[in-house]
Formats: structure tokens, sequence, C-alpha cells
């Protein structure tokens, strides 16, 4: 039984939403007393035709991610058998359709025992992580299959190989690709049910709408019948009715999935909710808690949650500083050239230093000097300041964001830099000063100005400080500049409750495919 799903909005992009329909008049629990005391007091077993539902709904929701996980890892075969038998002097026929058969048996088997299907409810970070033990599996198990099943020359392993390095990031493109159409169809996702009252109902269900991807499809809420649900309301275009009915209303809109709020989980309503349905999500009570590498087992005869702190874990920290440094080092050298391009390029366009630097406040508190390549004008502030008091109706803006769409400041040559976000390739020193990370939370302006920036983080302050800031991060995959930046510090609190190695490789792998799609920038 599934007992928990992030809602955080930085774990997925939205993805398509529908419009709220008033369901058909149900009678209250009033009405018909009798049929909501039997629901609870014995569940009705599933009938043949519910069983049915259930099974199609599994399979409608499984197909397009398996057609998109069959159609990376053959793709990539066929791209890599292609590229190594180029350099051969006969193509080896034979091989490719072994192996392209071998690829699909094996991955047909491992993909669903890593349960990536039918895939509801499961967050893209843990997604991407099965997905690429899976990819790994599969060729593995071809690895060591081949040899002893026959001879394995050197151009098999070198296509197998080659395969298995294409079809990593191909699997999460296509997988992401899937969700995004098949999220546009009715007939694609399960219903879910949303157990609770009031806004936190209301909260939930418009989460789940935003995030129709997740393969969870809301139908409406059930709880006790109260003013929220009064008839000119807008919640009550989405009342069903009362938790007694949860049985009947689950069995009308075949709904084997349900969300049961904190609030209506403290109450203690959520055995009937199980008692009726097969898989439960429960929010926890308590909130700030980290969401993706949480384990749950017995503890005593109770359930119980295990919630490992990986910030506190030397090893772990080490290795994070090894691949900064390691990634650095080999991106500087292999970047060198374009980087004495920018640079020439900058003095070039307007005068005034190449490099802008900038006071940021770091791990612990510390203050450190950020680097960029200069994007703007070299008297940027004065520009600044005549721009908000010309124009009182962008003031609002930057208060908001620190931003501006339109900025004047920024040169010809700023605007590409920004754009692709090439601007931020300096930080390189600041990562091999160990005074930032590849991947972390945005790095926080220091205003000598009474810091300013610091109080729009007063609950999360103290998280923010327990990490080094990044280049990237969660901000920088999910809209950039089209975020507010109260929706910015929300992703840095949600990148160090749940920090782990997987969600760093996953930031840096969207963070490519965003730079390249010039997304949220300006």
């Amino acid at each position: 039984m599934e007992q928990q799903i992030d809602l955080d909005p930085a774990a997925e992009n939205a993805a398509g939403a529908a419009t709220l329909a008033r369901p058909e008049p149900q009678q209250t629990a009033r009405q018909r007393p009798q049929e909501a005391a039997e629901n609870w007091e014995l569940s009705t077993p599933p009938t043949a035709r519910q069983t049915g539902r259930y099974v199609w709904q599994a399979c409608a929701t499984s197909l397009p991610l398996l057609a998109a996980d069959l159609a990376a890892v053959l793709g990539a075969f066929a791209v890599a058998a292609t590229a190594i038998g180029l350099l051969l002097p006969t193509f080896p026929t034979a091989f490719v359709l072994r192996q392209a058969c071998a690829v699909l048996a094996v991955s047909v088997v491992v993909f669903p025992l890593l349960g990536l299907y039918p895939g509801s409810a499961l967050n893209p970070i843990v997604e991407f992580r099965r997905g690429i033990i899976a990819i790994t599996a599969v060729f593995g198990i071809l690895m060591v299959a081949n040899p002893i099943l026959g001879q394995f020359r050197p151009f098999e392993i070198a296509v197998l190989g080659l395969a298995w390095a294409l079809s990593l990031p191909m699997l999460t493109v296509l997988r992401d690709f899937a969700r995004r159409v098949a999220a546009k169809f009715s007939w694609w996702g399960q219903p879910v049910l949303i157990v609770g009252e009031g806004e936190s109902a209301a909260r939930v269900y418009q989460t789940l709408q935003k995030q129709l991807t997740l393969g969870l499809r809301p139908i409406g809420i059930v709880g006790d019948l109260h003013a929220h649900w009064a008839d000119n309301s807008p919640l009550s275009k989405i009342y069903l009715g009362p938790h007694e009915e949860i049985g009947a209303i689950a069995r009308r809109h075949a709904a084997f999935w349900a969300v049961v709020t904190r609030e209506y989980a403290a109450r203690g309503y959520l055995n009937r909710v199980m008692t009726e349905i097969p898989n439960v999500v429960v929010l926890p009570q308590v909130q700030g808690l980290p969401s993706l590498w949480n384990q749950t087992y017995d503890f005593a005869g109770q359930p119980a949650l295990q919630i490992r702190e990986r910030l506190l874990l030397p090893v772990p920290r080490l290795m994070k500083r090894a691949v900064d440094v390691a990634a650095v080092v080999a991106g500087a050298l292999a970047l060198s050239p374009l980087l004495l391009l920018f640079c020439a390029m900058i003095k070039l366009s307007s005068p005034g230093p190449i490099f802008y630097k900038q006071r940021r406040i770091g791990r612990g508190g510390q203050v450190f000097w950020m680097w960029k390549f200069r994007s703007m004008v070299a008297d940027a502030d004065k520009v600044l300041h005549k721009h908000l008091a010309e124009r009182p109706d962008l003031r609002a803006e930057w208060e908001c964001n620190h931003k501006l769409r339109n900025d004047p400041r920024v040169t010809s040559i700023g605007k590409f830099l920004r754009r692709s976000s090439l601007d931020e390739l300096p930080q390189i020193w600041n990562v091999l000063k160990g005074e930032m990370s590849l991947v972390g939370p945005r790095p926080i302006v220091d205003d000598d100005e009474g810091r300013p920036y610091i109080d729009d983080y007063p609950d999360v302050f103290h998280q923010y400080k327990k990490v080094l800031p990044g280049m990237t991060g969660l901000w920088q995959i999910s809209g950039r500049c089209e975020t507010s930046y109260s929706e910015r510090i929300d992703l840095d609190s949600y990148y160090v409750r749940n920090w782990d190695p997987w969600l760093d490789l996953y930031i840096l792998l969207r963070t490519v495919a965003i730079v390249v799609r010039g997304e949220g920038a300006y």
C-alpha cells in the first residue's frame, strides 16, 4: 500500500490542468444512514467489474511509460550499433537483432520489478533514480550473459557500453515527454479522492491538478458537511459527499486511490478509508520533514518513519566535494577556449571590467565574493535607481523578484550570457575555493543596507546555512526567472531537506536541458 506522496511544487513542473466540474448531486449520509453504516461495518469485496476497471487504469497509465522506456533502450542500442558498425568492414546484423531482442526481453522484466509501472504518485527524482538503476541492470545482465552464452567480441562490448551511456539521458527525456503528453488525456492516470475539508483539502486538490503528470487525477473532496460546502461556494463544485459514504463514492467513481489530509488522519478516520480504498496516501501531521528518502518500518509493532539527515553524514559530504572538484577541473580545461572568447567579447562590447563580483552569504553564514562575467553596464546601480524612479510601476516587480524582465542595465552580449546562463561560468573559481558547489541553493545576496535578502528567509535561513550555495539548483530547473522569490525560497528549503547525490545528478542533467532550451531566463 502506498503511504506517502511528495506534494512539493519543486519535485515536478506542472503539466496541464483540468477544469472543475460539478459532480452529480449525491445523497448525504442522513438520507442513507443504513448504507453508510453497512459500508463502514463490512467492506464489500471487489466485484469482477471493479477488478477490471482497476486493471484497466493500471494498464492505461503504464502503457505510455512502457513505450517510452522501450523506445529509450532500443533507440540507444540502435544508435550505438550504427555508430560502432560504421567502423567495421561489415555490419553485424545478426548480433544487432539478437541483442535487440535480448534488450526487450530483459527490460520488460527489470523495469516492472523496480516499481516503474504504473508509476502513479512517483516523484520525478525517485523515478529518475529507479530508471538509472533499471537501465544499468538491463545492460549489466547482457554484459554478463553474453560471454556465458558464447563468444563476446570487443566491438560487441563497445556497442553495449555506448548504448548504456546513451540510454540514461534518453530514458529521462522520453519518460518526461510521455507523462506530459499522456496527462492531457482523461483516460490516463488513476482517479484519486481527497479525504478532508476546508482549504487544506482544496490545496491538495489544486496541487494534484497542477501535477497531473504524477498519474493521479483528483476527482473531488470527501469530508464532513460544513459551511465550506455551501451551494454557492467554489468548494461545493468538487464536494462529493461525507466521509461515511467513501465506499460508495469510491465505487461510483472507480477511485482506488485516496489522499487523507493531516487533519482527518488526526481524527482517526484513516481506518475507515483503508477499509474501502486499497491505495491510501497519508499526509503527515508534522510539517517540514524530508520527503524523498525516508523509510517506513516496524518499530516494536508500531509503524515508524526513519529520517536520515544526509547533510550530517561525513561520507556523502566528502563525495559531493570530490565530485565538485573533479567536474570543475575537467570542465575548466575543456571550456578554456570559450572562456577566453567571452572575455574578449565582453571587453569589446562596453567599457568596464570583464568580471563582476558580488557579496553573497555562504555556508555557516560566511560572506564571500561570488564571480560572474559582467553582463551589465559599468554604472549599473545608478542606472537601476534612475530607471525605478522614472518607472514606479516596475518597483513592485523588483521588490517581488529582485529582477526585471526588461532590465536596462544589461548589455548586448550580456543578454546572451544571461539567457544561456553562461555568465555563471566564472563561479567555477568559487567552487574550487570551497565557497560554492555545483548544485545547491542559490547564494543569498549580502546587502550592506540592512541585509534585506536574509529577512526573506526567516524560517529557513538555518537550513540554508547547512550547505554550500550552488551554481545551479532546483530554482534553475523550476522556471528560473518565471518563479517568484518566495517560491525560490521554498525550493531552496526543499533541496536542503532532501539533499542526496541522486538529487544533485538529476538537477545537473535537467540544467543542461534547460540551458540549451533557454527556458525561464532573462
